[in-house]
């Protein structure tokens, strides 16, 4: 997919597919020609099509949800609006970015869910709200994870509870 621009065409999607057949000296190669869009039109129609990459962590569509609100200088709830997507799925995602990098290593490990990063990091900001040290902060970061490690915490219900614990 192409976008006619005024120095040529920029490639919205396909990149890997023209690089392939250039290297195969293809001549043509077929294209679809999208209308011109703005910034940010592009940012969030590659945020679909990178939405279809299998490889794509849930950190990378923290990230790119986190790009974008900078870019636009909008809230949350607009960038729901904009991407389509619930308006907690966002929040949730820009939540995890604030987690330790061991959290985020165990996640790319496989050895923690999407969902235990969700209710990790509500919890988190519950207790974040009640402690202002950082050092217990990432003491029960590293506490809650290694009981979900551990088999201890069995689903995203028993970390919550932590959560509720803290709030009340």
């Amino acid at each position: 997919t192409l976008e006619k621009t005024k120095d040529g065409y920029l490639i919205i999607d396909g990149e890997r597919r023209y690089k392939a057949s250039k290297a195969l000296n293809l001549e043509k190669v077929p294209a679809i020609l999208s209308d011109p869009l703005t910034d940010e039109q592009r940012l969030i129609k590659r945020f679909h099509l990178q939405e279809q990459h299998s490889g794509w962590s849930p950190f990378d569509k923290a990230r790119a949800i986190q790009m974008l609100q900078q870019i636009t200088n909008q809230t949350t709830s607009e960038i729901s609006d904009l991407l389509g997507m619930a308006h907690g799925t966002v929040r949730n995602y820009l939540y995890i970015l604030g987690l330790s990098k061991r959290t985020q290593q165990k996640f790319g490990e496989k050895k923690i869910s999407i969902g235990y990063l969700t209710a990790l990091s509500q919890t988190l900001r519950v207790a974040e709200a009640q402690v202002e040290d950082n050092k217990i902060l990432n003491d029960l970061e590293s506490a809650l994870i290694d009981k979900i490690e551990r088999g201890m915490l069995k689903n995203n219900k028993d970390v919550r509870n932590y959560k509720n614990a803290i709030k009340y």
